[in-house]
């Protein structure tokens, strides 16, 4: 399952699914508003997705890790076995070609060599890792709601998901694997390798 999360980005969503669903025809797709207020829901039908609009801004620094708990839900729910990996996707990711990922890894991605906190253009997640975190409940940890968790972003104050990430990992025991395939490192890239797939800048 590819999962795409959006907040006032309506031509970006369709420009990153027009992308995914060339080299995903197949995929199970899902789309998460983050309770703005732009109509998403002709793109279900257009690019066959599931659509869900959150009753509240889930980014906001009181929900914590419930962001990404609600992804994570939503997938183990609306999936099977046989979908083994769980794609998070930005909006503004590009899709280049088609990556598959090979069945025994825990998460893919890119992340910085000096804080290990992922970049989140782009995340693969086993289905394996996706239930050990969820079982663990410990994206509802309270702690995650604290300042040093968040951050600015158009002035306005958002919990830092891909910083919560991190920490789960670090707890649970989880490397992240890194990919030529997938290219995410903001402002550094200036070339993009041949084997690169998934692309975020």
């Amino acid at each position: 399952m590819i999962v795409i999360h959006v907040y006032n980005e309506l031509l970006a969503a369709r420009n990153c699914l027009e992308r995914v669903r060339t080299f995903y025809p197949e995929e199970k797709v899902l789309l998460v508003n983050d309770f703005d207020f732009l109509d998403y829901s002709p793109l279900a039908n257009e690019f066959n997705l599931t659509y869900l609009e959150h009753s509240s801004r889930m980014r906001l620094p009181e929900y914590g890790g419930l962001w990404t708990d609600f992804y994570f839900q939503q997938y183990l729910e609306l999936t099977s076995q046989k979908d083994y990996y769980l794609m998070k996707i930005d909006p503004d990711t590009k899709v280049i070609k088609r990556f598959e990922p090979p069945k025994n890894f825990k998460v893919l991605g890119s992340y910085n060599p000096k804080t290990k906190v992922p970049y989140g253009g782009c995340l693969i997640f086993h289905r394996d890792i996706v239930r050990l975190i969820v079982n663990s409940e410990i994206l509802k940890d309270p702690c995650y709601t604290e300042q040093a968790y968040c951050y600015q972003r158009n002035g306005e104050l958002l919990n830092f998901q891909d910083l919560i990430l991190v920490k789960v990992f670090e707890k649970l025991g989880i490397d992240i694997e890194e990919r030529k395939e997938i290219l995410c490192r903001p402002g550094r890239v200036r070339t993009i390798h041949p084997h690169t797939a998934i692309y975020h800048k």
